[in-house]
């Protein structure tokens, strides 16, 4: 690492610097540069590159600032910046607030509904702007910390914790109009899994696995990643893919699916046809072995990694279906014979979503579960009591199947059995695992639920040690998030699901405002909010009613329309081909149709 310092004095003035202080006499301005850089090479030998060459580029960029000044530094920093926070904005009628947001934190159970409106719309401004601060012109993601880590010993190394904590840093990225924040991401996941070999040896060395990638879910910017052997968790390369494919669905970039998504995509469903194994009691493909992230027993068929491998598949044959209709890309595609075996082997791949009977494990009734209630399984051949399951555990990764993914939905037979786990958790935990459950409740549509994980969200937190008991949880006066300790994966957590609250663009629908609650109904506006298909939507409501709505610049003229959605057909069109709203090849249309309960608009 090298750092270099400059300072100087404004209008006039001397300036002494010695070993201990900085003494600026005669002046009422002093500028004080720092850089600082590393030798870091994500795709380098070593992780190292360009050693040689590194002082000497921190003091042309030392020196390059000093001579540009305040003034414009300030104008280029406004500019840089206002280009991506500008972009979407999300403001509630009548939100406003005349104190000092700390002093809003500490009464905002007892606040007027204008300034708790206030707070919240902040909250989400304020998500997007630790993205853009934390996560752009470096070659790393965001750890459990971001870039405000302040201890050279903190929780958990403040590491890449792909388990939940790295995914949910980036839930936002897309939706809220700031995709390339997400490219770190994007990028170590790529370099890790194609370019670097460690991950690869990580499959041989603990799975036996000769082909494909892996890593666990403790994990750092140098291919290390913690494997323990009490507890297996190889789902995190499924996991990781969903967000090169999502990346994807929101740009409808081809060359990003062909040349960097895809690779990965395959090479870890490569991993995932050799690991499976046939289930005994139903011949279906299982994942040997797995652990749901941080609760019960490691076992067989474990929901969580089926529905994160079933997805994978899913995904990864879409992804095919789509290069394969664009040349010359379908010239370098894998062999038909090979894409085959990755298809009869989906056919009967486990899905992950299987239930059992709540025998009153937790208390009958237990959060307005009863006995004889029907309930998603978290573990295929086990039982919540014969797991020793916990009643209030902060991960509910067996329900990824209602979100991020969209496996489940609203009109979906398995919606009651997803529903029930939802009820019998609770909503109040620490602080991700409530951004976690707003995101759920949102896209359940169920507007009181996932409110209250918003109010729990910005309730003020007084404990700064490490904790995983629930009351503790919440936010600082600084607008942080309380794991506790700070903890960046629940601003960003949250952060999406006050957009999950305001659209919601899966399984080929948009939805305006699919779970507000009704002290957000008297109105508001958004822009610049992101849909899958490449689509950036605008509108306006009133008295809980669209009033209106475009998309692309596009108007679309609608009368009163909430909590409704509004189906898609084409969503982009070429000479060639054409997407629907997950990416897959349509027949071509020159205009987009919109159904908006039953009619048809064009535009």
């Amino acid at each position: 690492m090298c750092y270099c310092p400059c300072c100087q004095c404004g209008g006039g003035g001397n300036l002494t610097i010695n070993k201990e202080f900085i003494i600026a006499d005669g002046t009422d301005e002093l500028l004080i540069i720092l850089c600082a850089a590393t030798d870091y090479d994500p795709s380098a030998i070593g992780y190292r590159s360009n050693t040689d060459q590194l002082t000497e580029q921190v003091k042309k960029r030392v020196e390059a600032a000093a001579t540009a000044g305040w003034k414009q530094l300030k104008e280029e920093h406004l500019r840089d910046y206002t280009s991506l926070f500008s972009r979407m904005s999300f403001i509630l009628d009548d939100a406003d607030c005349s104190i000092p947001t700390n002093e809003l934190i500490a009464i905002y159970a007892k606040a007027t509904e204008s300034e708790r409106r206030h707070l919240e719309q902040l909250y989400f401004a304020f998500g997007r702007y630790l993205q853009i601060a934390s996560s752009r012109g470096m070659t790393v993601p965001n750890n459990l910390q971001g870039i405000w880590c302040n201890s050279n010993s903190p929780a958990w190394s403040s590491d890449i914790h792909a388990n939940i904590n790295i995914q949910m840093n980036y839930w936002p990225s897309e939706v809220t109009n700031l995709s390339e924040t997400a490219t770190p991401f994007y990028d170590w996941i790529y370099n890790e899994s194609i370019v670097q070999g460690q991950w690869q040896a990580y499959a041989k060395e603990v799975a036996g696995i000769d082909v494909g990638w892996l890593c666990f879910w403790e994990n750092n910017i140098f291919g290390y990643s913690l494997y323990r052997s009490d507890k297996n968790y190889m789902a995190a390369p499924a996991w990781f893919c969903w967000h090169l494919w999502q990346h994807y669905c929101y740009s409808l970039d081809t060359d990003y699916l062909r040349n960097h998504a895809l690779p990965v995509m395959l090479s870890c469903v490569d991993f995932w046809m050799e690991r499976l194994v046939r289930d005994e009691t139903d011949g279906l493909w299982i994942c040997p072995q797995e652990w749901s992230p941080e609760h019960g027993p490691v076992a067989d068929g474990t929901a969580h990694t089926q529905q994160c491998v079933w997805n994978l598949f899913d995904i990864t044959l879409k992804a095919l279906d789509i290069v394969a209709e664009i040349s010359p890309y379908a010239a370098v595609l894998p062999s038909p014979s090979r894409i085959s075996k990755i298809r009869q082997k989906f056919v009967d791949l486990d899905d992950g979503l299987h239930t059992e009977i709540y025998e009153g494990t937790y208390g009958n009734p237990f959060n307005g579960v009863t006995k004889g209630d029907v309930l998603l399984r978290e573990w295929k051949h086990l039982t919540l009591a014969q797991a020793g399951s916990e009643k209030q555990h902060r991960h509910v990764s067996h329900l990824m199947c209602l979100y991020p993914f969209n496996m489940v939905y609203p009109s979906h037979p398995m919606m009651e059995a997803v529903e029930n786990v939802m009820k019998l958790r609770g909503e109040r935990n620490t602080g991700w695992a409530m951004a976690w459950k707003l995101c759920l409740w949102a896209r359940a549509r169920n507007a009181e639920k996932t409110y209250d994980c918003l109010k729990m969200a910005l309730n003020h937190s007084r404990t700064y040690n490490v904790s995983t008991d629930p009351k503790n949880a919440g936010v600082y006066y600084n607008l942080l998030d309380a794991h506790p300790p700070f903890q960046i994966d629940g601003n960003f957590g949250t952060c999406a699901g006050i957009a999950e609250m305001l659209l919601q663009s899966y399984a080929d629908t948009l939805a305006i405002l699919p779970t507000i609650p009704a002290s957000w109904e008297g109105g508001g506006q958004v822009k610049g909010i992101k849909a899958l298909g490449n689509r950036t939507v605008d509108f306006e409501w009133k008295d809980g009613e669209v009033t209106t709505l475009s998309v692309n610049g596009e108007e679309v003229i609608i009368n009163g329309v909430i909590n409704q959605q509004i189906h898609t057909q084409p969503t982009r069109s070429s000479d060639k081909y054409a997407f629907d709203l997950l990416g897959r090849p349509i027949e071509p249309s020159r205009k987009g149709v919109y159904i908006v309960n039953g009619q048809k608009i064009v535009f």
